[in-house]
C-alpha cells in the first residue's frame, strides 16, 4: 500500500519502470486496484515481462523513428547538393562550349582533345548529380518519366562520348556498330545514364587494354537483347 495513492481509494498497485537498453527509461507501468490485493510473485514475474515487452516495442519504435529521420534528413541533403552543383556544372558547360567553339581554329590538336576531355567530364559530372536527383525522386515515388521519339543511335554516341576518357584511361577500346538512324519511344536522358553506366561497370571488369562490348552487337542488337 501507499499512502498517497489510499488518498485517492487506491489499495493495491505494481509499479515496474520501462527500461531501454542503454540503462535510461520511458516511463513506469503501473497496475492500481481500489480493492485490497494479494500479490504474489508470478504476478510480480509476469508484470516484469509484460514491462520488457512493452519497452522492447517502444524502443524499436524510436529506432524506427530515428532512422526515418534520418532517411529524411539524408534525402533533403542529396536534394539540396544536387541542385547546387547543377547551377556552376552548368554554367561550366556553357563556358566550355563557347571556349571550343572561340578558339577551334588557334589551338594545337592535343589542346583541342584536352578542351573536349574535359567538357565530356564536365557532362559526365551533370550525369552523376542527374543520378542523385533521380534516386531521391524515385525513393520519393514522383519519378516523372519522359516518353517522346528519339534516336537511339544518338543515345549511344552520347553515352561513349561521356566515357571517352574514362575508357582510355583504362587502355580500353569499345567497339560501336551503328545502324541507320533507329527511332524509338521513351526518355533518351535516362536511357544514356542506363548506358553510361553499363559502360562503366564493364570498365572495372574488362581486363586492361581489351575491347568493351560483344563484336557484332549494334544498337539494334542491344534493343532486341
Amino acid at each position: 500500500n501507499h499512502p498517497g495513492l489510499r488518498v485517492h481509494g487506491i489499495e493495491s498497485y505494481i509499479a515496474v519502470p520501462l527500461h531501454r537498453h542503454d540503462g535510461s527509461y520511458f516511463g513506469t507501468l503501473c497496475a492500481l486496484d481500489p480493492k485490497p490485493a494479494e500479490l504474489t510473485e508470478d504476478n510480480f514475474d509476469l508484470f516484469r515481462l509484460l514491462s520488457q515487452l512493452i519497452a522492447f516495442e517502444l524502443e524499436a519504435e524510436d529506432e524506427q523513428q530515428q532512422r526515418e529521420v534520418v532517411h529524411e534528413a539524408l534525402t533533403e541533403f542529396i536534394s539540396t547538393a544536387s541542385h547546387n552543383l547543377r547551377t556552376p556544372l552548368t554554367a561550366l558547360r556553357l563556358g566550355m562550349g563557347a571556349l571550343e567553339r572561340s578558339t577551334a581554329d588557334r589551338l594545337r590538336p592535343d589542346e583541342q582533345r584536352l578542351m573536349g576531355n574535359v567538357r565530356r567530364n564536365i557532362d559526365r559530372l551533370n550525369i552523376h548529380v542527374n543520378d542523385l536527383l533521380t534516386f531521391n525522386q524515385l525513393e520519393a515515388g514522383a519519378l516523372h518519366v519522359e516518353r517522346r521519339p528519339f534516336d537511339l543511335c544518338n543515345v549511344a554516341t552520347n553515352a561513349i562520348a561521356v566515357t571517352t576518357t574514362l575508357i582510355s584511361e583504362h587502355g580500353h577500346t569499345l567497339e560501336l556498330d551503328l545502324p541507320e538512324p533507329l527511332v524509338t519511344h521513351g526518355d533518351p536522358h535516362s536511357l544514356e545514364q542506363v548506358l553510361v553506366n553499363l559502360i562503366e561497370n564493364a570498365l572495372q571488369y574488362y581486363a586492361p587494354a581489351t575491347s568493351v562490348g560483344t563484336p557484332g552487337w549494334g544498337t539494334a542488337d542491344m534493343v532486341n537483347r
